[in-house]
């Protein structure tokens, strides 16, 4: 049932698309936005790699003043990932420590996947070490960027403990 339902909504947003709307132009419409809003249309730029628009949004949401949440920090966290763009992250993680936010296993594992893909080993030890609840998520993105920037022996090592 569930995979249909995602069937029918590709077809929806296809044809969505297709009629010239996207769901920027859906979201500049609204005139009652929310923090779940903004998630939404950030969330939905990344996942097309729209990048520089959920950058845009982004700002606009913190310039409009609405809460950044976790929702808001784990997807910024990907599109810094997705770009390799380790000043950026960084910025990101300084905003997520100013608001005092947990390291849950969502949040910390956007930021080891975030400092893995961008080459910055030791620090992600640093944050996978902070994390207090690791998932299989938390585990392969670690062991991801060991492998892809580090030694590949601390990759095995850290896959072993994983098990």
């Amino acid at each position: 049932m569930a995979v249909t339902a995602v069937k029918e909504g590709r077809q929806v947003h296809g044809e969505v698309v297709k009629c010239g709307l996207d769901c920027n132009m859906v979201f500049d419409e609204m005139f009652v936005r929310t923090v779940v809003s903004w998630n939404a249309v950030i969330t939905a730029c990344v996942e097309n790699m729209w990048f520089d628009d959920g950058m845009c949004y982004f700002l606009k949401m913190r310039d409009f003043g609405f809460e950044l949440d976790e929702t808001t920090m784990v997807v910024m966290l990907s599109l810094c990932a997705e770009l390799g763009n380790l000043s950026l992250g960084r910025w990101i993680h300084s905003l997520v420590i100013v608001r005092g936010m947990v390291l849950n296993f969502q949040l910390g594992t956007a930021l080891v996947n975030m400092y893995a893909k961008s080459g910055d080993v030791d620090y992600v030890w640093l944050v996978f070490d902070r994390v207090q609840e690791k998932n299989v998520w938390t585990w392969s993105a670690m062991i991801l960027g060991l492998a892809q920037h580090g030694p590949a022996k601390e990759a095995l090592d850290i896959f072993l403990k994983m098990m």
